[in-house]
């Protein structure tokens, strides 16, 4: 584990830097299928007739994938999430987050520069990321804990919505540290 020069305090991640150079951002391609599921009780009588019709439990109609449980006889639906999370990316909040990442290349900035500006969902503190809220949907922007990445240190950045995750970025960088002070030499 590293410890500032400074002050000697352990420094483990992103929250613990007080400076930070940004060495790369690169967005990421979105995955063809990202599943996202539910379950109901009820479901649109088309589908109904469906089953009844080819006698399965599983039938997919409008892109979506019905499977009735035999014991519960709830459903569950799966949908392909793809084209919900890349609209939310190609959102102009979102495209404006990234190219101000992008401009922090080569930069030296404090961490708390790193996030976007939306209301703070959670912390990180217990799940090890910091989630933001995006406006008008049902997704989150996350920005995971810093991992090692040979000495540079990479965040991923992320979409969630409830346990679906989908890694839509990742920036890397380097713990920025004062020179060690000596209180009797400097004034």
């Amino acid at each position: 584990m590293r410890v500032c020069p400074c002050c000697e305090r352990p420094v483990r991640g992103l929250k613990d830097a007080q400076k930070i150079k940004v060495i790369n951002f690169k967005r990421l391609e979105i995955p063809e299928y990202i599943p996202d599921w539910e379950y109901v009780k009820t479901i649109p009588k088309e589908v109904k007739k469906l089953i009844k019709k080819r006698g399965k439990k599983k039938v997919v109609y409008n892109g979506a994938k019905y499977t009735q449980n035999p014991s519960t006889l709830e459903y569950k639906i799966t949908r392909n999430e793809r084209p919900k999370i890349r609209r939310v990316v190609k959102s102009k909040f979102v495209q404006k987050y990234f190219s101000r990442l992008e401009s922090y290349i080569g930069k030296v900035i404090v961490p708390n520069q790193l996030a976007p500006n939306l209301e703070i969902l959670s912390d990180g503190e217990k799940i090890g990321r910091t989630e933001f809220g995006i406006i008008h949907s049902p997704y989150f922007l996350q920005i995971g804990n810093s991992r090692e990445y040979g000495q540079d240190k990479k965040v991923n950045i992320n979409i969630r919505k409830c346990m679906n995750i989908t890694h839509i970025a990742e920036l890397v960088y380097v713990n920025i540290f004062n020179k060690k002070r000596n209180p009797i030499t400097e004034k």
